[in-house]
């Protein structure tokens, strides 16, 4: 069976259980901005869609689970980080990752409800190599495992999920878990994710993980970030309900 997922910590606890039930496993470990690409080259039974990239087009052969990455308040691993003191509404600029069309516009979309304002982002390559160097020089927008190194040794000065939650007061979904909609096994093993999840200690799975990034930032935060910043799992009305208020904002933001 083929899975896309992204190369991220908080798709860990999904791979873990994949890995613990699946036999004869193939991940498909991409890039996020690279996930619809693969998708129509190989046709895998499940993946793990940006929603930026959730189309008509791909909705045509695939369903949606109720198997998500959200958050319902403070995420960590979405925002603006730099390594000074600055006030929000004095930025003009902010360098961001090539990698998130969903949470630039996201993030756009926050600055002219909120700060009404248009904010400049300059997209750049940036990498762990040269991550300090240029919060130290310009706040910077980040998204995923990166985000989370700069939270921890740096600061947060917008926190994506929270000021998502804080308008709206409903959770912010950045990708869900889509499946063969030919294929009963696909959506079989979405409803036996939902059930592990919900009834094992999530604490088990993380001792299980194997990532960069639990050899270099405290248990703690790692706990936190996967048993209560990130939520896994919205009952299928609601999460529809979210998905087309998400995308209708998505579709009238350019990046």
């Amino acid at each position: 069976m083929r899975i896309i997922l992204p190369r991220y910590l908080n798709c860990e606890p999904i791979r873990i259980i994949l890995k613990n039930t699946v036999n004869n496993l193939k991940l498909l470990n991409i890039e996020p901005s690279k996930t619809l690409e693969v998708l129509n080259n190989e046709r895998p039974e499940i993946c793990m869609i940006p929603i930026a990239q959730l189309s008509n087009n791909v909705l045509k052969h695939y369903d949606i689970s109720e198997i998500c990455i959200a958050s319902r308040g403070p995420v960590k691993s979405v925002g603006i980080y730099y390594i000074h003191d600055v006030d929000i509404e004095d930025i003009e600029q902010i360098y961001s990752t090539k990698e998130s069309a969903t949470s630039i516009k996201i993030l756009k979309h926050i600055f002219r409800i909120r700060f009404k304002k248009n904010i400049k982002i300059k997209r750049i390559d940036i990498n762990r190599e040269n991550l300090d160097n240029i919060i130290n020089s310009e706040p910077v927008f980040l998204i995923g495992d990166l985000a989370l190194e700069a939270y921890y040794r740096h600061r947060i000065i917008l926190d994506i999920g929270e000021e998502w939650h804080n308008l709206y007061n409903v959770p912010l979904i950045y990708a869900v878990l889509i499946y063969r909609r030919d294929l009963e096994k696909a959506k079989a093993l979405t409803f036996l994710i939902k059930h592990i999840l919900q009834h094992t200690d999530k604490n088990k799975i993380i001792r299980e993980i194997d990532h960069y990034l639990v050899k270099i930032l405290p248990y703690d935060l790692i706990e936190e970030y996967l048993t209560r910043d990130i939520t896994y799992i919205i009952e299928r009305d609601t999460l529809y309900k979210i998905l087309d208020f998400e995308k209708k904002i998505l579709e009238i933001v350019n990046i």
